[in-house]
């Protein structure tokens, strides 16, 4: 909540007077009389603004055991496929991920037009700009599995422009509920499920407005030509970013030397919320400790548990479990690189 707390500040803090901006959070865990006045302190000076809570808890118990949960991701990462369920009495809205930055009238995004046909608008994902080979293959294979042409026409779901009225004039819900049941073991969960139930229904939009704050790592020298297109688009995006994603395990509230970290914390600073963020790096600080005196044993065990895949021969989870051991090992590495710069 604190950090979604930062993110409705940077909605409120470049909003115009001449629009209104209706905030509406999803949570599936009671939200306490403190955090509610938190975010109404936050509010109270914009008097075309206001900020609204829905308890998705009994949709979410549906989905525990059945839909994947990963390493630093958990269910709430499903919470936007409800949307056109819970919103019925609007005709369009944009969806934005706790972990954003906004630094223009989030009004532009909103104001974005979408291709005849489609119903969602969103930014392509890096997933077919990994440095790695191995990483490439793997993207041909996904976005073929989840019935893409191509691993460029995939989205990241990090930030939406929904057009609920030709989601609705479409009947589109029994193919979102298709792929949610197809694709619920899916590796990148959410994401997966928007992909493929609606592809080439999807507008791709600038990527000023999901601009990732972290630079990708480049392949080598000689650049194939997507690659310098990429970059190119990143560049032009980079002078004037509507909004700034911190995608992955880095956050800037656990990392604030990342890039962008510092413009991050310097509106969390501004808010209700900036004490329970600092307790919270702290503890997080004191987890991430153990963590790393542990990652001996956690490569070990990963190393048990691919063994134990091939002997399964992925009919159980032990590939599940042996991937959240890997992203906590990176974490580990990447928490002691920041710790150590922070000394």
């Amino acid at each position: 909540m604190p950090y979604a707390g930062v993110a409705a500040a940077s909605v409120l803090q470049h909003a115009q007077a001449d629009s209104s901006y209706d905030i509406f959070i999803l949570h599936g865990q009671p939200v306490t009389a403190e955090i509610q006045k938190q975010f109404a302190a936050l509010a109270a000076p914009y008097a075309n603004a206001s900020v609204r809570f829905i308890d998705v808890s009994k949709q979410a118990a549906a989905w525990r055991g059945k839909m994947l949960v990963r390493e630093n991701m958990a269910l709430a990462n499903y919470y936007r496929l409800l949307i056109p369920q819970i919103f019925t009495c609007f005709n369009k809205i944009v969806y934005l991920d706790s972990d954003v930055l906004v630094c223009r009238d989030v009004a532009l995004l909103y104001q974005q037009a979408l291709k005849p046909g489609t119903v969602l608008g969103a930014v392509q994902d890096a997933l077919a700009f990994s440095s790695s080979a191995a990483q490439q293959e793997f993207a041909k294979k996904h976005c073929r599995h989840l019935g893409l042409k191509n691993p460029s026409e995939y989205v990241n779901s990090g930030v939406l422009v929904w057009d609920l009225q030709a989601f609705r004039r479409q009947n589109l819900q029994d193919k979102l509920q298709q792929c949610m049941q197809q694709f619920a073991r899916s590796p990148h969960m959410d994401q997966d499920i928007l992909n493929a139930a609606f592809y080439q229904k999807i507008t791709f939009l600038p990527m000023s407005f999901n601009f990732f704050a972290q630079p990708p790592s480049l392949p080598g020298l000689h650049l194939p030509a997507e690659w310098t297109a990429y970059l190119n688009r990143r560049a032009q995006a980079m002078k004037a970013p509507c909004i700034v994603h911190y995608a992955g395990v880095q956050k800037p509230w656990f990392y604030p030397r990342m890039p962008y970290g510092a413009l991050w914390l310097q509106m969390a600073q501004n808010t209700p919320f900036a004490t329970d963020i600092l307790r919270l790096a702290k503890t997080y600080a004191c987890t991430m400790r153990r963590h790393y005196r542990r990652r001996g044993l956690y490569w070990l065990l990963q190393w048990a548990y691919r063994m134990l895949n091939r002997l399964q021969n992925g009919r159980g989870n032990a590939a599940q479990k042996a991937f959240a051991l890997q992203e906590r090992i990176k974490t580990c590495v990447l928490w002691k690189q920041y710790s150590t710069q922070e000394k």
